[in-house]
Order: C-alpha cells, then structure tokens, then sequence
C-alpha cells in the first residue's frame, strides 16, 4: 500500500487489494497458449506454484489506477461464443476453427477495427443496415462481423452474409 503512495492506515488504503501473482497471469498466459498452439511452435504452458520453502508473497493494486482491458462485450452468434468461452465446435465449421481462434483472440484484445486488419483477413466496413459494423474474411462466404463500443468488441457474429 505504501508503494501506491497510500499511508499504512489512510483513507485512501481500503481501496487496494492483494493479488496472487499466480491468478494475475493466468488469463494473458492462456491466451499466449492459444496463439502458440494455433502457429504450431508450442503444445502446452503449464503454471507451475513456486517451491514451498519460498514465501509466496502477493501483488497490491490499486482499483484508483487500473488500466483498461478491452474484450468482446456481447455475441450475436451462440455458436462463435461458445467456441470462444468453451472451445466447442458444435456451432461453427470444424475446418474455420483454426482461423476463428487467431480472430476472437486478436478481436478480445483489439481496440478498434483498425487492430484487424491482418494480412489475409480482408478487413472492412460493412454497408446497408450494418453500417457501424466491420468484418474480415473466414472462408469462402463466410465472415466474422463485429462493431465496437467504447472500445470494446459487441454483436460478435459469425455469418454467410453474401
């Protein structure tokens, strides 16, 4: 609490939390295995608990400063979001999985359309009754449409819109 410039018994102190370091990580290193997994270069990540003769000591941090996470707030497609939370195909094409999987994840940490605009994923606005919306390429006919409010991915869907 000291560190966050907080006194030991201030006003300000009762808004910090501790934090496992082990809990912090898990979710930017799941992520990291996703990405690895899908490019083929590594099969797992395993977190491992320090030794137990080591005192496990927590991280403090402060809600005053903490930093915006951007993520995916909202799904038009059951399908496509359970592929996301869950990892099941049942919804989507099996042979989209692969691509599907680079594009949630780079889509859940993007800020903005301009974050996916990977090369070969054709990235673009759409027209009509979508006009605040984006889409790039999966296969085929097939495309990942989304929007974005206050810089968070909304209406995820997964269609055949041609």
């Amino acid at each position: 609490m000291q560190l966050q410039s907080h006194g030991p018994g201030g006003v300000q102190a009762r808004h910090c939390n501790r934090h496992d370091y082990l809990q912090e990580m898990r979710a930017p290193l799941e992520a990291l295995r996703l990405l690895l997994t899908v490019a083929g270069t590594v099969t797992t990540i395993k977190l491992k608990p320090r030794a137990q003769t080591v005192e496990r000591r927590p991280l403090v941090s402060c809600r005053a400063q903490r930093y915006a996470i951007h993520m995916i707030r909202s799904f038009r497609h059951k399908g496509i979001e359970a592929f996301f939370r869950a990892g099941k195909t049942q919804g989507i094409q099996a042979r989209h999985a692969v691509r599907l999987r680079l594009q949630l994840v780079r889509l859940d940490n993007a800020s903005g359309p301009q974050d996916m605009g990977a090369p070969g994923w054709r990235l673009h606005p759409l027209k009509g009754k979508l006009t605040d919306h984006w889409a790039v390429w999966v296969d085929g006919h097939w495309r990942l449409t989304f929007s974005f409010e206050h810089g968070d991915a909304v209406l995820v869907d997964y269609q055949d819109y041609h």
